[in-house]
């Protein structure tokens, strides 16, 4: 199940690197990240697989999810997808891994913010990957191994 693949590479990730900072994460994995404004529709731009440029005008919650959505790609992936990315305001394409790299970013949301998950957003994975800028698609797929 590709949720349940997902999930149990976030907390391998976690077991050996620690609950860090999604840039902090970033860092360990290879991937510097810069803020700055990139215009309207980029959310941000992967530089030769090693600089993220994140949208210094997104929210803080958005720009956590995007530096994320990257690191998922780099541990899921791997470096196969060394080339300049643009994530435009859709942010998901309808592709796997896309959907995978959201999903870790959720899940790995999911226990980096957990007080505001139980808290501020009542459980709800719908409302909680709202509040980052996830899809929908990602929650309704992160749900199958929550619920369990």
């Amino acid at each position: 199940m590709l949720a349940e693949r997902v999930w149990h590479s976030v907390r391998e990730v976690v077991s050996t690197r620690g609950l860090l900072h999604p840039c902090d994460l970033a860092s360990c994995l290879g991937i510097a990240v810069e803020r700055l404004p990139v215009g309207d529709t980029v959310q941000g731009i992967l530089v030769g697989g090693r600089m993220l440029v994140v949208n210094s005008a997104l929210s803080y919650p958005r720009q956590h999810a995007v530096v994320l959505h990257e690191c998922g790609h780099r541990v899921l992936h791997g470096d196969r997808e060394n080339r300049l990315f643009l994530e435009f305001r859709t942010f998901l394409s309808h592709g796997r891994k896309e959907l995978e790299a959201d999903l870790f970013a959720l899940f790995y949301l999911l226990e980096w913010d957990r007080d505001s998950f139980f808290f501020d957003f009542g459980r709800d994975v719908f409302r909680f990957a709202g509040h980052y800028g996830l899809p929908g698609r990602a929650a309704a797929e992160a749900l199958k191994v929550l619920a369990r």
